[in-house]
């Protein structure tokens, strides 16, 4: 998996993921909004979190903020 500079450089699925995250929505209520498993959801978290280099979803979400993928 190839480190990115931004969330726009993610994958489709990463990328939905990452912002939804950076909303304020559990994993559960993102499985529910793009039919996929829990599991799914987890797994595209870690590979965001990967591939830029953030510790966890404060670092995503402030990342996505300032990045403007989700607005104030």
């Amino acid at each position: 998996m190839r480190l990115v500079e931004n969330i726009v450089q993610l994958t489709p699925a990463e990328r939905r993921v990452a912002t939804m995250l950076a909303l304020g929505l559990n994993r559960h209520e993102i499985a529910a909004a793009l039919h996929v498993a829990t599991k799914t959801v987890d797994s595209h978290r870690r590979s965001v979190l990967r591939r830029l280099g953030l510790r966890n979803t404060v670092e995503l979400a402030r990342r996505a903020l300032c990045e403007g993928v989700v607005p104030l």
